[in-house]
């Protein structure tokens, strides 16, 4: 007979009235104590419902103990027999969590296999139909109207631009996820220096940039194009042509405006969002932010209970949420939302809506949310009359891998983190603070200031490529009262 748990003749049997399967007595009766079920069945058990056998005189002829002949040894073998049945104990437990991970796995991967097949199908066949359904209305609006473009004939969009204007949907996020996570991965940013004491040196002035006050100032890293508004004007200087452009939208007040890496320009005002190509959507509610996608002609807005996907033609996707969103970023590549609801910052997927994770904030005052371009790091700042706390959330893990808690005497405007993921910038009212990344610790040292000025609006002015290319981190500053920008590279004090 062979003990069901050691695997081993049996010396002295004992069954189990549960699965009816046998036992050397040790075995079962350690088991039994430790865990008071059946190692077969996993039904309740104890000692006194086991059940001895008894072995005939042939039997025992023929049946050989394992340890027969050593019943003699002293104590040191006595108590190594007895490490070695703790461990036959502790092997078939292992053997039964494995065989049930085992099980549970298979049953989950079936379902996820199911789900994504279903899943799959279904975005199919609903593209399919919005896709023959647009071409009848477009049809039918080409036969009603006499080829009337409705956008161009409302009077209400501006003037157009020309800009590549593909319409993306939904169902184009997958390719591009996996397109930018390729780009990403291959280009490999690392931090072009070997130390971490710089200095900035000015490596270019623009005088008079958008030639009037601009309000709204941003800059996009890979277009090179700093954007600004001037009552219902929205302003583009790209910085390499020295060419300034001017999309005039005829909206009364611009709130918020957005300049996406295709060059389409997106201004907000109150429900209404205009497009440079010439369209616009108008919500129910007044849009909160506006975020574009990083490849893709996709926008993401938020107002209050909802949050939605549009192109720049429609609205393609509402998701209905609890409480507003705001302080929104988009992932680099372009599947994840972040945005902060009032209570956490919560993590959303473009394609499904779903909520992937979400993570408790320092304080209720969040002020940047912002993924960094290594693509795991979700930076949040957060002030309060107490503190000013830049938390690093680790995506990989769902934790909170670092905390920076800055002096609650100074106001904290934004952060700034470089292409590599190693440099992270803090401007603030009285000057920029500067953190450096350290992989053998595992967290930011602070470390001299670079000594950019307070004056201006500071913008990382490289992307990941230039700093490969170039060898260097840059960064752009817009004076707003002077009108001027500067261009500012980062320089290893050594090589001065």
């Amino acid at each position: 007979m062979i003990c069901a748990i050691s695997r081993e003749e049996i010396s002295d049997p004992i069954v189990s009235p549960k699965s009816g399967a046998v036992f050397e007595r040790r075995h079962i009766e350690k088991y039994v104590t430790a865990k008071g079920t059946d190692p077969i069945s996993n039904e309740p058990l104890t000692l006194d419902e086991l059940i001895p056998l008894q072995i005939t005189a042939y039997s025992a002829e023929n049946t050989t103990s394992p340890t027969a002949n050593f019943t003699s040894i002293p104590n040191t073998l006595s108590m190594l027999q007895k490490e070695y049945d703790s461990m036959v104990s502790e092997i078939f437990t292992l053997r039964k969590s494995i065989d049930t991970l085992k099980e549970e796995l298979s049953i989950s991967l079936y379902r996820v296999d199911a789900a994504i097949n279903v899943a799959t199908k279904a975005l199919e066949e609903r593209d399919e139909a919005k896709k023959a359904l647009e071409n009848l209305s477009g049809s039918l609006k080409g036969k009603l109207s006499g080829g009337v473009n409705e956008n161009e004939s409302n009077g209400d969009n501006g003037d157009k631009m020309e800009d590549d204007n593909d319409l993306h949907n939904i169902s184009d996020i997958h390719a591009a996820r996996d397109e930018l996570f390729k780009k990403h991965k291959a280009l490999k940013v690392k931090l072009p220096y070997k130390s971490d004491k710089f200095t900035v040196v000015q490596d270019k002035t623009i005088y008079k940039t958008f030639g009037v006050h601009a309000d709204l100032v941003q800059f996009n890293s890979l277009a090179k194009v700093l954007t600004g508004t001037h009552k219902s004007e929205v302003l583009h200087y790209n910085v390499v042509d020295e060419k300034l452009d001017v999309w005039k939208t005829k909206l009364k007040t611009i709130g918020q405006v957005v300049y996406n890496n295709n060059g389409i320009l997106a201004a907000v005002a109150g429900t209404k969002i205009s497009f440079s190509t010439g369209d616009t959507i108008t919500i129910k509610r007044k849009v909160l932010s506006i975020n574009s996608h990083p490849s893709l002609n996709l926008f993401v807005i938020t107002s209050a209970g909802n949050w939605y996907v549009s192109n720049t033609n429609e609205i393609i996707a509402t998701h209905p949420t609890d409480s507003d969103l705001i302080h929104g970023d988009i992932h680099g590549d372009g599947e994840i939302f972040a945005a902060y609801n009032g209570e956490k910052v919560k993590l959303l997927s473009l394609i499904s809506g779903d909520e992937l994770a979400a993570f408790d904030v320092a304080s209720k005052h969040v002020q940047q949310i912002s993924f960094a371009a290594n693509g795991y790091w979700l930076l949040v700042l957060s002030t309060s009359d107490d503190a000013n706390t830049i938390q690093i959330f680790d995506l990989r893990k769902s934790v909170e891998a670092n905390r920076l808690e800055l002096s609650k005497e100074q106001k904290v405007y934004k952060f700034i983190i470089d292409p590599s993921s190693n440099l992270l910038v803090v401007a603030t009212n009285s000057n920029c603070l500067t953190f450096a990344y350290s992989k053998k610790t595992r967290s930011w040292n602070e470390i001299e200031s670079l000594g950019f000025g307070t004056s201006g609006e500071l913008f990382l002015y490289s992307n990941g490529e230039d700093v490969v290319n170039d060898g260097e981190v840059r960064f752009i500053c817009y004076d707003m009262d002077a009108d001027n920008s500067s261009i500012e590279k980062l320089i290893e004090k050594e090589t001065i």
